[in-house]
């Protein structure tokens, strides 16, 4: 039997990840990515929305949704890298004022 060593829960809450947020409801998918600190400015980011669009638009979607805070341009760069444009802005549940980036299907 081979011994597996215990993860520190400390290095677990440095994980981020990225995902669909359900599937797609009237034509449109929303997606959530995060990448740990210590790993960003590696393209991971960018990686896993043009993965995350791909994935949508072929379970349906016809459109890709991306919110983000209004100070976080690094996110931003990669939406926009990405082939989202802005679409306005909302409130989300927390209060937080958050900008809508969406890419179309075409």
């Amino acid at each position: 039997m081979r011994h597996r060593p215990h993860r520190r829960p400390e290095r677990r809450a440095h994980r981020r990840g990225c995902g669909l947020k359900g599937a797609p409801a009237d034509g449109r998918a929303g997606i959530l990515y995060g990448v740990a600190p210590a790993r960003r400015g590696r393209g991971i980011a960018t990686a896993a929305v043009r993965a995350l669009r791909a994935l949508a638009f072929a379970q349906g979607a016809r459109e890709v949704l991306a919110e983000i805070l209004p100070g976080n341009l690094p996110s931003r760069r990669t939406v926009e890298r990405c082939g989202f444009g802005p679409a306005g802005q909302r409130i989300a549940e927390d209060g937080a004022v958050v900008v809508q980036w969406v890419a179309s299907r075409g």
